[in-house]
């Protein structure tokens, strides 16, 4: 079938019966977008009546209410997701409205949904077993299934993992305190259990008699069906097979993809990168995730070249459409799509983010978001769109081009039109600032400056062992950190600041006030403030029972703005006095995960994990915003600077020493 329409999509003629096919091209050849039918684009919402707050990309279509943990196709119609919180959302293939589902398990917990067969089956536990339950895919209502669970001891909080074997007749489940344990497919009866084998996080099978297992943080190990014998490894068998229809099979060995026809034999190979490979179920092609935002397709027939679906975002999960040539693809947590691996056809939703919101700026109106691209949105109209590249970093400035840091290089877009131009295409980039002509950036050869048009000149080359955390050009400073401390590296003075996190914790994250000397640190619970200059810590802040996603800086103030799930808190350290606003209900379900406020302190905006993005005023805020009540939030004196761990005192121990050769001065062009 999908042989056929690619000959049709490609511009060849499809061959008569036993006319032997002469193959296109062997380079990877791209299939042409066709025009997809998504929803229009979605502006703001209405704003408040006297226009002081409006929220973005907040749309129904094609957008879970929580985030996506497994995805599966039903049919052409209709697929079903799997979100956390144990709620199950069904998603109308043609329109995209996606409708919940509250799934009544009693007193157990699902973590898990797959296709087994022909069952949509859940696992998880209930108290301390193990459990499964069957979804029906028509009400989506949940029936407990027998599940015998050999393993002793309680269910932790910890990763549990599923996976159906090469023939569909096994299936092998595990978790971080229960034996991995090999089990019949339909009755789910355990056949082997792999004791002495714990901690195990991931798990599939490398062949029909064994089964890989894998945990963070060590070894795998290899087991052995048959005979229950477990044989730790020095690194992970490279061929992944799956399985397909007839007794096909596809094995993926680094950028090798290999098929076989049900006789065993080998039909074709691709030289391609290719991960998360499914077959379309009538076995005429393999579909699998490509290089960075793509779908790779390929023809389960010799002669025939691979072809590459762009995207618009980086998937994450992909599953067949039965009796087509679709696959549903989730985008980032929260964002679903139909991609026809024919036609190159793309449909969901338009003019929204695709994924969540790590850094944001408000900026004269308008909000500056990064997600899997920049985006520029205002309160009317559909957003501008900057580079493909998902933004680490980026500084805004009114009536100048936001300059940014990626994982792909550091760019410059014009927030007029989107259009993209690069400063540094050569560099892995994580943090930015500027301050007039002069940009910073952090980068493979260490922090670099550029001032105007002039070369990009070494500014501090630190550590290999060191992770970069911020710049602040306007004070020459640089944060970094250590497994024990942090790090304000003055480079221009050869000066540094060392200090412990509070509590004697690990390094989390950090950020520099730009043009003043305070930072701010958060360990996962408590934010700390110090004055860099004074060397000491000013003053801490935790909330009771919440915990903060997100924090910055109000230029023009000692507060600091930071959100948590329910609500923005505007704290005061020298005063000691804290306010808070509550998040408007249309965003109760999305998880905050950004937070900036515009260089006047004028506006705040709020990034979230499902794409939205909120602006205000800040003055406004400020009167809208309450008093916190008591016990809801502790606040602290400044921190003690040091604890018992190792720690640097002199800037000279943070720098990388040279290599002989070395230009230290300039970059090569």
């Amino acid at each position: 079938m999908v042989v056929a329409l690619l000959v049709a999509a490609c511009g060849h003629a499809a061959p008569a019966p036993g006319v032997p096919v002469l193959g296109p091209p062997s380079a990877t050849e791209p299939i042409a977008a066709a025009p997809a039918t998504p929803p229009p684009p979605v502006g703001p919402s209405a704003p408040a009546p006297d226009g002081w707050m409006w929220i973005a990309s907040v749309s129904p279509q094609w957008r879970t209410p929580f985030m996506i943990s497994e995805i599966v196709a039903l049919d052409a119609r209709r697929a079903i997701v799997f979100v956390t919180d144990g709620k199950l959302a069904a998603i109308d293939l043609s329109s995209g409205t996606v409708t919940e589902h509250a799934v009544d398990l009693g007193d157990g917990r699902a973590t898990i949904l797959s296709r087994i067969g022909g069952r949509i089956i859940a696992y998880g536990h209930r108290g301390a077993e193990s459990a499964a339950w069957a979804i029906d895919p028509t009400t989506l209502a949940p029936t407990p299934l027998p599940f015998a669970d050999p393993a002793v001891g309680s269910i932790s909080e910890g990763q549990m993992a599923l996976a159906v074997g090469p023939d569909g007749k096994r299936i092998v489940t595990c978790a971080n305190d229960r034996w991995p344990t090999v089990r019949d497919a339909t009755t789910l009866a355990a056949i082997q259990v792999f004791t002495g084998a714990a901690d195990c996080s991931r798990v599939r099978f490398v062949d029909a008699d064994h089964v890989l297992i894998e945990h963070f943080g060590r070894g795998p190990r290899l087991a052995e069906v048959s005979t229950g014998k477990v044989t730790e490894l020095a690194a992970p068998p490279a061929p992944l097979v799956v399985p397909g229809p007839g007794g096909r099979s596809v094995t993926v060995e680094r950028s090798k993809v290999t098929i076989t026809g049900g006789n065993g034999k080998v039909v074709t190979s691709y030289a391609v990168r290719a991960t998360q490979p499914v077959w379309l179920d009538d076995g005429s092609a393999v579909v699998a995730l490509g290089a960075k935002r793509s779908l790779v397709l390929l023809p389960a027939a010799a002669g025939w070249a691979s072809r590459v679906v762009d995207l618009p975002a980086t998937v994450q999960r992909v599953a067949q459409v039965p009796g087509t040539t679709q696959v549903v693809v989730a985008f980032g947590p929260h964002r679903v799509a139909v991609v026809d691996t024919a036609t190159g056809k793309v449909t969901t939703a338009a003019g929204i983010n695709l994924g969540r919101v790590p850094k944001i700026a408000p900026l004269a109106g308008t909000v500056i978001s990064s997600a899997d691209r920049l985006r520029v949105w205002r309160r009317t109209g559909a957003p501008i769109e900057g580079g493909r590249e998902v933004v680490e970093a980026f500084d805004v400035e009114v009536d100048k081009p936001v300059v940014y840091a990626s994982l792909e290089g550091v760019f410059a877009t014009d927030l007029a039109d989107g259009n993209t131009w690069p400063i540094d295409e050569e560099t892995v980039s994580v943090t930015i600032d500027r301050v007039g002509s002069t940009v910073a950036w952090d980068g493979m050869d260490g922090f670099v400056r550029k001032v105007g048009d002039g070369k990009p000149t070494v500014w501090f080359q630190q550590r290999a062992d060191l992770t970069t955390d911020d710049i602040d050009l306007a004070t020459g400073r640089i944060a970094l950190n250590d497994d024990d401390a942090f790090y304000i590296v003055r480079p221009d003075k050869q000066k540094v600041f060392g200090f412990h996190p509070y509590d004697c914790q690990s390094p989390l994250y950090i950020w520099l006030e730009r043009g003043r000397e305070r930072a701010a640190t958060y360990d996962g619970a408590t934010v700390q403030v110090y004055d860099t200059a004074a060397r000491k810590g000013v003053a801490g802040f935790e909330l009771t029972d919440d915990s903060v996603a997100a924090g910055t800086f109000i230029p023009g103030r000692t507060a600091l703005a930071l959100v948590a799930d329910a609500a923005i808190y505007l704290w005061e350290p020298s005063a000691g006095k804290v306010v808070a606003w509550p998040l408007p209900p249309s965003l109760a379900d999305a998880d905050p995960t950004s937070i900036g406020v515009d260089p006047t302190g004028a506006e705040i905006a709020v990034g979230f994990d499902d794409g939205a993005v909120l602006w205000a005023r800040l003055d406004v805020l400020w009167n809208e915003a309450r008093p916190v009540g008591d016990g809801a939030v502790t606040l602290s004196p400044g921190p003690a600077t040091r604890c018992g761990k190792p720690i640097v005192t002199d800037s000279a121990d943070l720098v990388e020493p040279p290599v002989e050769g070395d230009d230290e001065e300039g970059l090569d062009d």
